[in-house]
């Protein structure tokens, strides 16, 4: 895996970020009212301040601040030990008593204009740039966030709390609750940031967007248009979150660690949700792509919702991608022998024998796969028993080179 781009798909839910939408049942003469405690930490324009260590929150995504204005109240965010300013905010979040207050409080927050002030964290801005080529998926080329995939909008955050958010996520102080969905998505995202240069790299780069209407559409910039796969409108609003990374017609990304999912079984694609919503895989360690994919399968709570999803998919016509792994197809082929059996001899699959289809799946996609079936990343569940079966079976591929072998032939 590449750090370079793994760590940019950064599905931030930092903290706030800013907008002038407010919520129409929000009254703004409540809510000033009720702002006036806020004001004292975050100022009177919610430009913020760092030695109350309070962010900027005006312009922010009203939808945003009211999630995180409950999340605080419901003891979703806030309550880790060393999440030390996250717990200054819960009591304040809990004299908020209704959702009615929240959304007066939110509508005032939303007529405010202050700016607020750098720190000057020190980074390389192109290696930023670089990793932030895969956030801009859901957070925008421009950081201008997307309600539709749950990213808020994070330029014009002040980057001593984008460094303090990530490093949060990092290390298990934020996005570890088991309510908070989207901070479970965001955690693998900033694990991928392996050092805290990285980190400041990134810090840096996304305090350099511009700040951007929401109202306003925005030009998406060439360089994120390569990773982006949302090539076309998606007419099922549940599959949209999950085109961010698999495309509009299922092709997959390689850049985003997403593989295609059109034309797979839709048994397959079924039990694999559930295994990830269930906690049968994504929870290995080292599994960061099943740790990202797990908490979008965790949002799929509904039974009906998982089947509408998979019954999407089904309808979806990716084409399969290029090679792109050097091996050996001759020496492949023979390797392969051992897998035909179950999978079939053109890599069909074999509902019966619960083997899936593998024909038309991107080479870098079986060979990290066989890796992670023989280092018992995958596999190891207890309750995963075809991959207990999978694993054995990718174990006796001795080596990288026989692993590409196979996988370069499977895609072909």
């Amino acid at each position: 895996m590449k750090k370079h781009y793994i760590s940019g798909i950064i599905i931030f839910v930092l903290g706030t970020a800013f907008s002038t939408n407010v919520f129409a049942e929000g009254d703004v003469v409540r809510g000033k009212a009720k702002y006036k405690v806020c004001a004292a930490c975050h100022g009177a324009n919610g430009e913020g301040r760092k030695n109350a260590n309070a962010p900027r929150i005006s312009g922010q995504h009203s939808w945003y601040i009211a999630r995180q204005l409950k999340n605080f109240k419901n003891n979703v965010r806030g309550t880790h030990i060393n999440d030390i300013t996250g717990m200054q905010m819960r009591p304040i979040a809990m004299t908020l008593g209704t959702d009615q207050e929240i959304d007066d409080v939110v509508a005032y927050v939303g007529s405010l204009n202050g700016r607020g002030k750098h720190s000057g964290v020190k980074g390389d801005l192109q290696k930023g740039k670089s990793a932030y080529a895969v956030c801009a998926t859901c957070h925008g080329a421009n950081g201008q966030g997307n309600e539709a995939l749950n990213a808020p909008k994070i330029a014009g955050l002040p980057d001593w709390y984008v460094e303090r958010q990530l490093n949060n996520f990092k290390r298990g102080i934020r996005g570890v609750h088991p309510k908070d969905i989207y901070g479970q998505q965001m955690r693998p995202m900033a694990i991928a940031l392996l050092t805290d240069e990285a980190v400041r790299d990134m810090t840096v780069y996304v305090t350099s967007l511009k700040r951007s209407s929401i109202s306003k559409p925005v030009t998406v910039a060439s360089s994120s248009k390569a990773v982006t796969s949302v090539q076309a409108p998606v007419s099922e609003p549940l599959y949209a979150p999950c085109a961010s990374c698999h495309g509009s017609e299922g092709e997959g990304n390689q850049k985003l660690g997403a593989p295609r999912l059109a034309g797979q079984h839709a048994w397959y694609i079924e039990r694999q949700l559930r295994n990830w919503r269930d906690g049968i895989r994504g929870t290995h360690s080292e599994d960061l792509y099943g740790i990202q994919m797990r908490p979008m399968a965790m949002t799929l709570v509904k039974d009906s919702d998982l089947e509408k999803v998979v019954s999407f998919i089904g309808t979806l016509r990716g084409k399969p991608s290029k090679s792109i792994l050097q091996g050996n197809g001759d020496s492949g082929k023979i390797s392969y022998a051992t897998c035909i059996a179950c999978h079939g001899l053109e890599g069909e699959g074999n509902k019966l024998l619960n083997a899936p289809k593998i024909a038309g799946l991107q080479d870098w996609y079986i060979a990290r796969q066989l890796h992670s079936f023989k280092k018992g990343v995958r596999g190891s569940h207890e309750k995963d028993v075809y991959g207990m079966q999978m694993r054995p079976m990718a174990m006796t591929l001795a080596d990288d080179e026989s692993i590409k072998n196979v996988a370069l032939y499977v895609s072909t």
